[in-house]
């Protein structure tokens, strides 16, 4: 049984680019200090539709039909916009559109600076990040699991234009709400946010600096469209990439020590700077 339960903690290693419940936390942003009145009008639509790019995540790298789901692309959300015939669905397709917004901070600089600095496995450079960026924004947990109960309802245009099987979604929620839950339970986002910040005493004032530049992001797509970010990639696997190509280079130079130093004692860098999108 603890097998189990170790296996539901550290489920969703590949699920999340910024954590779902900051996610949540930039759509309420943006709902707060905007005019938009359809998004308005639909919320519970809108903030469903900024976590669901992540929702088919889970053990996507042992599943063909995931792999197939454009989840992150600019297309989908230009093919969820023409497909959608409700108020409600133009609601969610914004929230979708959001999400990828703001994924292009999180993935072109925030997580290519901890590739770059602190490690190049996905594990600690991409996973422990999100868990302790989750923890700074835990009031919204009871919203994001709410979102979840209802998410085929929510995300029904998704998933009508994509044609996934009813059965085959609910069974992932299933998982992603247990993985979620237990996760909360062992306190696992705290002791990470704990760890993350003994080791390097910025980390909550970069966290605040990406985030803040995803929320300006992400507005400006809901108000403005998103025709001029089609050209950012929101897996961000190219800078990624290159970040860990730096890295290597770095450490040939100047070793891990001085690169650890460097890291505790700058807030950003110029490669991965949060106004500037390589």
């Amino acid at each position: 049984m603890w097998i189990i339960s170790v296996f539901f903690i550290f489920l969703p290693i590949n699920l999340f680019a910024w954590g779902p419940e900051t996610h949540i936390k930039i759509a309420f942003e943006i709902l707060n200090t905007t005019n938009f009145s359809l998004i308005k009008s639909y919320q519970a639509f809108f903030l469903a539709g900024n976590i669901f790019p992540d929702l088919f995540n889970l053990f996507k790298d042992i599943s063909s039909f995931k792999k197939s789901l454009p989840t992150h692309s600019w297309n989908t959300v230009s093919r969820l916009f023409d497909a959608a015939t409700l108020d409600s669905e133009r609601a969610f397709a914004y929230g979708y559109s959001a999400h990828l917004a703001s994924d292009i901070i999180a993935h072109n600089q925030y997580v290519p600076q901890q590739t770059l600095l602190v490690s190049k496995s996905r594990f600690f450079s991409h996973f422990m990040l999100e868990l302790a960026t989750t923890t700074n924004d835990k009031r919204f947990r009871y919203t994001l699991i709410e979102l979840l109960e209802k998410a085929n309802i929510y995300g029904n245009l998704f998933l009508k234009t994509f044609n996934i099987d009813e059965k085959f979604f609910k069974r992932e929620i299933f998982f992603i709400k247990n993985g979620i839950r237990l996760q909360n339970f062992a306190k696992i986002p705290e002791i990470v946010n704990l760890i993350k910040r003994s080791k390097d005493s910025t980390f909550n004032i970069k966290s605040s600096i990406y985030e803040e530049k995803s929320i300006e992001i992400a507005k400006k797509t809901i108000e403005s469209g998103f025709s001029d970010l089609i050209k950012y990639d929101p897996s961000g696997k190219n800078s990624i990439a290159k970040a860990r190509n730096m890295r290597k280079e770095l450490i040939a130079s100047f070793g891990k020590k001085k690169l650890k130093k460097h890291h505790k004692e700058n807030i950003s860098l110029t490669n991965f700077n949060p106004d500037k999108i390589e």
